[in-house]
């Protein structure tokens, strides 16, 4: 048995873009740079060390239907997938029932199809609950009024370590352990709040921004704390980020919503680092640091 024992479970993360038709005034090109931004966070050890085979990825190049989407959300829902990822940037609206819906990038008709929100969260026809035994988060980076996202920078995974030369497996374990101490749910993170258009920046949109600051910012404190720590093991949780992040969010009011919100949470990001270190070696880095 080594530092800590694997923890492997089935996962899937669902990346989707859609920045609408070609040549209308709302087209947003460069939506599909702030999937990928998205995407370099969870592929970095602490947004999960997340790997090929567990990442969908619908954008204008893979368009889906109505239909192929309504046959992933079952294949989400089977018992071989333990926990789910939905990140959506793009088109979304809210209909005049209250509703929250995407608008899919589907052939040949550019985003004129609006999918559910509440069937990303597994709730179907012939059902009116979420399924008790999905384990999901869903990040809607969107307009829940129709609104174009842009963006220009990407970031690197090696952006998201603290300055720490991270092991991904071990990040990837604590992050799936803290998966499987909740209780199955679902969590839904929104950028806007009901009726609220999602705003762009030079570089991005203001929500995506705002969340990748935030992780930078919580991963340099770890990684400090990691240099007196021989085996540093830290985390924030969807909620605390979601939080966090509407403080430093103006014009928009970023939302959280929990099916059981009596629960601790799933993690947005897993930090663990082993650096076995002489007493020397840690005032030596402290020095460094300080200049």
């Amino acid at each position: 048995m080594g530092l800590f024992e694997d923890m492997e479970i089935q996962r899937q993360l669902v990346l989707i873009t859609n920045p609408g038709i070609p040549g209308d005034e709302h087209y947003a090109k460069q939506a599909q740079d702030v999937i990928d931004r998205w995407e370099a966070f969870f592929t970095s050890p602490i947004g999960g060390f997340w790997q090929e085979r567990e990442i969908i990825r619908i954008n204008e190049q893979r368009p889906i239907g109505p239909g192929r989407m309504d046959t992933l959300m079952s294949q989400l829902d089977l018992e071989r997938c333990e926990y789910s990822v939905i990140v959506f940037c793009g088109h979304g609206l809210r209909t005049q029932d209250h509703k929250d819906g995407i608008q899919l990038p589907i052939p040949s008709q550019g985003n004129l199809n609006v999918f559910p929100v509440e069937r990303l969260m597994g709730i179907s026809h012939a059902t009116t609950q979420i399924p008790t035994h999905i384990r999901r988060t869903i990040i809607l980076d969107a307009c829940r009024k129709i609104q174009p996202i842009t963006a220009e920078a990407l970031f690197e995974q090696r952006e998201f370590s603290g300055g720490m030369e991270l092991d991904g497996e071990m990040c990837r374990d604590h992050y799936n352990e803290i998966i499987m101490r909740q209780e199955p749910h679902v969590e839904l993170l929104q950028s806007t709040g009901a009726g609220d258009y999602a705003y762009t920046s030079d570089v991005g949109s203001i929500y995506g921004d705002a969340v990748m600051r935030y992780i930078r910012s919580q991963t340099v404190i770890w990684g400090t704390q990691a240099l007196t720590d021989k085996e540093g093991k830290f985390d924030v949780k969807m909620k605390q980020m979601q939080s966090e992040v509407s403080a430093l969010i103006e014009g928009q009011r970023p939302q959280y919503w929990s099916s059981k919100p009596e629960t601790e949470g799933y993690p947005f990001a897993a930090y663990h680092v082993y650096v076995p270190r002489t007493f020397e070696q840690v005032v030596a880095d402290i020095e460094i640091m300080d200049d």
